[in-house]
C-alpha cells in the first residue's frame, strides 16, 4: 500500500461515520424534493475537503493533482487526469467519467465510474451509502488504488 493511502482511507471513515451518525439522529438533510442537486453539492464538497488527505497519499512531488474549482478546471472534481461530472435527473444522478488526453477531458466510459444513482425517496442511509460509494469508486478509479474499498461494504447493511 503506498504511504499515506491509510491516512486518506482514514479522512473517508470519518466522513461517512460522521454522515451516518447524522442519519441515525435524523440530522442528515436529503433536500426532500432535491435530492439530486443535494448528492451533487454534497460529493463535490466531500471530495474538496479531502483534497489534503488525497494529495499528502502521494507524498511531496508526487503525481496527484486535485482540481475542485470550476473557474479553474471545469464542472466537476478532477484527480490527477480523470474527471466526474455528476448530472441532475431528478430523482437520478448520471455519473460520467472523462479522462484528459491532449490537455481535453473526453468522456470514458470503459474506466466503469459511469451509471445512474436513485436519490430521490430512498431515505438517508441508502443515501449516504450511494454517496460515499460513488466517492471511493472514483478516487480508486483516478488513483490507481485499489484499497478504498474496504471503506464502505459493498451493499447497504
Amino acid at each position: 500500500m503506498q504511504p499515506g493511502v491509510v491516512a486518506l482511507r482514514s479522512a473517508i471513515t470519518a466522513a461517512w461515520e460522521d454522515d451516518l451518525r447524522a442519519v441515525r439522529q435524523d440530522g442528515y438533510d436529503t433536500g426532500v424534493g432535491k435530492e439530486a442537486l443535494a448528492f451533487i453539492q454534497r460529493f463535490y464538497s466531500l471530495i474538496s475537503r479531502l483534497r489534503a488527505p488525497i494529495q499528502r497519499a502521494w507524498g511531496p512531488g508526487g503525481l496527484v493533482h486535485v482540481a475542485d474549482n470550476p473557474d479553474a478546471a471545469g464542472p466537476g472534481p478532477r484527480v490527477s487526469q480523470t474527471r466526474v461530472k455528476l448530472r441532475n435527473h431528478g430523482d437520478l444522478v448520471a455519473v460520467e467519467a472523462f479522462t484528459y488526453s491532449d490537455g481535453t477531458a473526453k468522456a470514458n466510459p470503459a474506466l466503469g465510474l459511469d451509471r445512474e444513482v436513485k436519490v430521490g425517496g430512498v431515505g438517508g442511509f441508502a443515501f449516504v451509502q450511494e454517496l460515499y460509494r460513488t466517492t471511493v469508486a472514483f478516487l480508486e478509479t483516478a488513483l490507481g488504488v485499489e484499497c478504498l474499498h474496504t471503506v464502505c461494504p459493498a451493499e447497504p447493511m
